[in-house]
């Protein structure tokens, strides 16, 4: 009790993490350990075996040929015949192509100086057709802060964040992306969206038979990546 007492006279904003027991010791004992590794620890050590993903596949791209061949032919009269430019625009608008998803929906906080690997989407076909990646990921921080108490609020000062990473032949990724910060001091889930398009950086890098993986950031013990859910998906051209 004496030693919990006095860290925390030390560090007082330490006590604005909740910590719920129903023990006086085991409380006592608890936070002298969580505040030792608040402010010693380094990055966690448990390794965290996530659910599997989701993969949603759209339709091939025969199928979407068809439907254009389709619309062009909705009436017998050639008069009556729509443009093919006016077909694409119409497939365009309904997201009618050909796309990969990917989901993650396990929800859970990376901290200690986190680098934990989220989502994986194993190896991508046709790397060369790809038109579009998009990424999405609901998150938010600890939801509070000390030193950062100007910046609450905004995505400055943030040691929380999400990278995309290129991953070739299974081994470690050697290309990260950031894709955002975190709001500061902030327990309200927000939805990040990202997108990349041919001509990017990460565009150039992409190579036969490589993988996209997402991985959430934190630095400094005292910081936490909360995740509700991420999807990432890759829009193919016709």
């Amino acid at each position: 009790q004496v030693v919990s007492n006095c860290l925390l006279e030390q560090f007082p904003q330490f006590g604005q993490k909740k910590i719920k027991t129903s023990s006086v010791m085991n409380h006592t004992y608890r936070q002298t350990l969580e505040l030792v590794n608040f402010l010693f620890g380094g990055r966690q050590k448990m390794p965290h075996t996530l659910q599997p993903i989701k993969r949603i596949e759209g339709p091939t791209r025969n199928e979407c040929v068809t439907m254009k061949h389709l619309l062009k032919n909705w009436s017998r009269s050639e008069s009556n015949q729509l443009p093919w430019e006016l077909i694409d625009h119409i497939l365009d608008l309904a997201e009618y192509r050909p796309f990969l998803i990917f989901e993650q929906d396990e929800k859970l906080v990376a901290s200690k100086n986190a680098d934990l690997l989220y989502l994986r989407t194993g190896s991508l076909p046709n790397v060369n057709n790809i038109e579009k990646i998009e990424i999405e990921i609901t998150s938010h921080d600890q939801g509070w802060t000390s030193h950062a108490l100007g910046h609450v609020g905004t995505r400055n000062e943030s040691h929380t964040w999400a990278e995309c990473a290129i991953i070739e032949n299974s081994i470690d990724p050697k290309d990260r992306f950031e894709l955002f910060r975190n709001i500061v001091a902030s327990e309200d889930w927000t939805i990040n969206r990202i997108t990349f398009e041919q001509g990017s950086v990460l565009f150039q890098r992409l190579k036969k038979n490589c993988e996209l993986a997402l991985y959430l950031r934190s630095q400094y013990p005292g910081w936490a990546f909360h995740v509700q859910k991420a999807w990432l998906k890759i829009d193919y051209k016709l």
